[in-house]
């Protein structure tokens, strides 16, 4: 409905917009006073790439009604001119088949698993991370012969509509507009942010839960204090977001924090949950639930009802829950 084939695509019929061609020009607000998406050229209807009142420059609406990058440019702003692919440097490294330029955005190929967006940026898929997006998290895989599922990537639900950081609303804070409490049941995305893979997640620059914090503005001296056990080993503050680089085995989320990496858990991301199969004999922490690795509050398979897995593996009750059972 509100769509029809054209050159081997659907594409969305006039008035209407949207990857489902279900938004219809003829209701848009008039009235939108936040920050406009990158690709605009200035006014827009909504904080989305598909709410600008006209594309920025070296930019165009597609098929769907979201201003995307003309060909041959890229970048957040569509402001980076790709001539001809004549680096001889070190490409990025979601970068396949030569590149442009040393950045994200300037990769002729992606490498597999990842795919290049409306802004020429290569990202893994989701399930997959890593520099190569060749490792995998929130899939059931096999480990010594046993199918092991894995917990959703932590995005700071605490329970009771708590999130991580003292954020506390009906909604995840990376959402403008809700069906639930997790970053995948936002209706849209808070400024800052946009919809990947069925989560709010910040745009390029941006991190914490609300995506509201900027690289940009960053202060120019380490912090001098401890840093986050997360991190490698220089910061900016204390926080598993203020992290200049990533300790062993543990990577950048969807916001900027310093998660564990897939199969591994702790406190420092060092238990190695990636070659063993889960206890069947054993006592597990009282808050797992199908299994553990081990002894600890990170070696749960599944964590208890009222109780959720945070982004180093340890099964926590909910706000407003307490006990051996989160019961």
């Amino acid at each position: 409905m509100n769509s029809f084939l054209s050159e081997g695509y659907c594409r969305c019929n006039n008035g209407y917009y949207g990857y489902d061609c279900s938004l219809s020009y003829a209701v848009r607000n008039v009235s939108f006073y936040g920050t406009c998406h990158h690709s605009c050229g200035g006014s827009c209807f909504g904080p989305e790439p598909y709410e600008c009142n006209s594309c920025g420059s070296h930019s165009h609406l597609d098929y769907w009604g979201l201003c995307v990058c003309d060909d041959h440019y890229a970048g957040q702003h569509c402001g980076v001119y790709h001539a001809h692919a004549a680096y001889d440097h070190n490409c990025y490294h979601t970068c396949n088949g030569g590149c442009y330029g040393p950045e994200l955005y300037d990769c002729v190929g992606c490498c597999e698993n990842a795919y290049m967006d409306a802004y020429g940026y290569c990202t893994c898929f989701d399930g997959y991370y890593g520099d190569l997006c060749d490792q995998t998290y929130d899939h059931t895989h096999d480990i010594g012969g046993v199918a092991v599922a894995h917990s959703h990537y932590y995005d700071g639900y605490m329970g009771n509509h708590y999130y991580y950081g003292g954020y506390h609303s009906d909604c995840h804070p990376a959402c403008n507009g809700c069906s639930g409490p997790y970053a995948s049941d936002c209706i849209s995305c808070c400024d800052h942010a946009h919809s990947d893979s069925g989560y709010c997640r910040c745009m390029d620059g941006y991190y914490g839960y609300n995506c509201s914090l900027s690289y940009s503005v960053r202060v120019a001296s380490y912090y001098h204090g401890d840093c986050h056990m997360s991190c490698g080993s220089t910061c900016y503050g204390p926080e598993p977001y203020d992290c200049d680089s990533c300790g062993a085995h543990s990577h950048l989320d969807y916001w900027g924090f310093c998660a564990c990496d897939f199969g591994y858990a702790g406190i420092h991301c060092a238990a190695d949950h990636t070659h063993i199969a889960p206890w069947n004999g054993h006592a597990c922490y009282p808050t797992c639930s199908g299994g553990c690795y081990g002894p600890e509050a990170y070696d749960c398979v599944f964590c208890v009802d009222n109780a959720y897995m945070d982004m180093y593996g340890y099964c926590t009750c909910f706000d407003g829950w307490y006990g051996d059972l989160c019961d």
